[in-house]
């Protein structure tokens, strides 16, 4: 963190321009986000297919997909068929913006509070789509990897992680989930596994250890709630990897 740079006593106008410039960026990569959340688990390419309504099947124009203030424009709703547009667009671009500020606060103008705001994205949008169809693509596991790479070879040092410390995070949580997975089939989703490791290798041990905890108790909050309080009790599985992704949003803090 660059101590004292972003105190409040010490923004300027300029800079409050700045910050507001951030979130407007991370809005934007906020609704790419979102893209892939509604994309990845439909298996429809997101490369060069235009954004259309899901419902009368119209092309949305451009001037709709700006970030949170077309949703205001739009009441919430298509312009062609008045379909309710989901509240998660505005919610997921408006914490995109709040993490681009945070990561830029934090780590000052740099690569590592871009690495940082991008690891956090896909967080989101894992959570995102984890949440909802109890799937994590593995399209967002290999992103976060190569961003975990970038972070490794360009900060790990500073971080007084070693490579060790990396190759044991990687396996310290993974290994377990897998061999339990064998001896109890479904006890975890690969992606579950595939994610909780890539994350070990970018937090190192102690740092995984303590994400995976809080997504366990986090888990087993959501899981009580449920089965006892909401009375369902032929639940069998919950969406893990969104509480894997609060802990390790919460463990990068940390580092």
């Amino acid at each position: 963190m660059l101590a004292g740079d972003y105190t409040l006593q010490n923004i300027n106008t300029q800079s409050a321009l700045f910050f507001i410039f951030i979130f407007v960026f991370g809005n934007c990569i906020g609704s790419f986000a979102n893209v892939l959340i509604y994309r990845l688990p439909r298996n429809i390419g997101f490369v060069k297919s235009v954004s259309s309504c899901p419902m009368c099947s119209k092309r949305i124009m451009p001037y709709d997909l700006i970030p949170i203030w077309s949703y205001l424009v739009l009441g919430g709703k298509c312009r062609y068929c008045r379909y309710s547009i989901p509240l998660q667009y505005p919610v997921v671009e408006s914490i995109s913006g709040a993490l681009a500020v945070l990561a830029v606060w934090a780590h000052g103008y740099s690569l590592l509070a871009l690495i940082y705001f991008l690891i956090s994205v896909t967080l989101l949008s894992v959570s995102m789509i984890d949440a909802r169809h109890m799937l994590i693509p593995n399209e967002l596991v290999a992103a976060l990897a190569v961003f975990s790479i970038i972070f490794v070879l360009g900060y790990g040092d500073s971080m007084e992680i070693n490579a060790l410390n990396r190759i044991t995070g990687f396996l310290v949580l993974s290994m377990p989930m897998f061999l339990l997975t064998l001896l109890i089939p479904n006890a975890f989703g690969g992606g579950d596994i595939k994610l909780i490791a890539v994350c070990g290798f970018l937090l190192g041990t102690q740092h995984i250890i303590l994400a995976g905890f809080i997504a366990i108790v986090s888990g087993a909050c959501k899981g009580i709630y449920i089965k006892y309080i909401k009375r369902d009790r032929d639940i069998t599985h919950i969406a893990f990897g969104q509480y894997i992704c609060a802990g390790v949003f919460i463990s990068m803090l940390l580092i």
